[in-house]
């Protein structure tokens, strides 16, 4: 049975995660994306692990999906202004969470997950570069809150 208080901790987890792992070295740390591109994956799944156990093949994938993912550069997108391959990868980010849904027996929420996404992310890449309403931190952090936010909605009883 899942446990919903700390089950709604996981979106602020991947929107510290993303956003953090989204610039440049900080300090000692040569490359922060490793804690996009994996601490996400690991979050996610471990989350999955404790609400769940462990189930064979969907707890598996679920890594693999979502570094798959998050690993995708989207830079040459924004500054090119191709709205319809950020869409596409916003769909990817609430797409990735297929394993976590299927474990939570929720897997059509994984359609409505890609569509929330796919509309949500180029919405942020635009009104941070071409209408400067928020700084590119907080639309890589509510990125990563939705990456989070989607999974776990599905885990919730």
């Amino acid at each position: 049975m899942p446990n919903n208080d700390i089950v709604l901790s996981l979106p602020f987890l991947t929107g510290f995660l993303f956003a953090f792992g989204g610039g440049a070295p900080i300090g000692i740390i040569k490359q922060p994306k490793f804690f996009r591109r994996y601490g996400i994956p690991t979050v996610i799944t471990l989350f999955s692990m404790i609400n769940y156990g462990y189930r064979f093949p969907e707890t598996f994938l679920i890594t693999p999906f979502y570094v798959a993912v998050l690993s995708m550069g989207y830079g040459k997108e924004i500054e090119g202004k191709r709205w319809l391959l950020l869409a596409l990868l916003g769909a990817m980010y609430g797409g990735a969470g297929l394993p976590v849904f299927v474990i939570a027996n929720k897997a059509t929420f994984c359609g409505i997950a890609a569509i929330i996404c796919g509309l949500t992310f180029p919405l942020l890449c635009w009104l941070s570069s071409e209408k400067r309403i928020i700084t590119w931190k907080i639309a890589e952090g509510i990125t990563g809150f939705m990456i989070g936010l989607l999974p776990a909605l599905a885990m919730v009883k």
